[in-house]
């Protein structure tokens, strides 16, 4: 089963539901709105994939406004890490092998 966040958060006027902002909330309290489809980069998109959120970054990082949802945030992070974590081991795997050497 998949959860869709974007059902959650209604979106424009006379919209209706829990994450409906009502009238005079002026963006405080009220449910963001999210993005109807990954290529919508104008909204974060609530309950995004890994692939949608590192493709999704890839095409806004030169954008320096709006905003990321929170899975968009994360997933990115763990796309990062990842990325860093091959060449510290590669790093550590060396200093390893050249501490060996010089202490022939």
């Amino acid at each position: 089963m998949s959860y869709d966040a974007n059902n959650a958060y209604p979106a424009g006027p006379g919209a209706t539901g829990p994450g409906a902002m009502g009238p005079g909330a002026g963006g405080f309290g009220g449910q963001p709105r999210g993005a109807a489809s990954p290529e919508d980069l104008s909204l974060p998109l609530y309950g995004a994939s890994f692939g949608q959120a590192v493709k999704r970054f890839f095409k806004k990082y030169t954008h320096f406004s709006g905003r990321a949802s929170r899975s968009e945030f994360w997933w990115m992070a763990l796309f990062a890490f990842l990325v860093q974590l091959i060449p510290m081991i590669l790093i550590t795997v060396g200093a390893i092998m050249a501490a060996s050497v010089l202490r022939r």
